[in-house]
């Protein structure tokens, strides 16, 4: 009876992840993890893209800063923000501080109707300045 079960176990188990991994619908260029975090100069930065289908009306970036050194709330982060897609850049993002906490700062970076982009476009969100470091980069694509 027991070596009966172990198969239909077993079964069980692969068609629940066959059904797990078929319903966990990737990103449109075919990444599923939309987290990302870099450390440069003392301040860890990770980034997480909210809708990372690209075919969103908006594009929402939420943003967790954490620095043992300064006051990170001075940051103009929507000055600092830039987006690069397919090799043009793209300004004008708007900067939402979530939580003021000077040394972990929380917040969203959106753009408003963002250009429609290829699948195998890479879309990079660049942070230029943020505790003296020339860049914080974020890349998602395929190439």
């Amino acid at each position: 009876m027991k070596k009966a079960l172990i198969p239909l176990i077993i079964l069980i188990l692969l068609i629940g992840g066959i059904v797990l991994v078929s319903s966990s619908k990737p990103a449109a260029n075919g990444q599923t993890n939309p987290s990302q975090t870099d450390f440069k100069n003392n301040v860890e930065i990770e980034v997480v893209w909210n809708n990372l289908v690209r075919e969103q009306k908006d594009w929402i970036f939420d943003l967790i800063f954490t620095t043992h050194s300064g006051d990170l709330t001075t940051l103009p982060i929507g000055e600092m923000a830039k987006l690069e897609v397919g090799g043009e850049r793209i300004t004008g993002l708007n900067w939402e501080i979530t939580s003021p906490d000077p040394h972990h700062m929380k917040g969203t970076l959106k753009l408003s109707n963002p250009p429609k982009v290829d699948i195998n476009q890479q879309v990079t969100l660049i942070l230029k300045g943020v505790g003296g470091s020339e860049e914080h980069r974020f890349t998602w694509g395929t190439k």
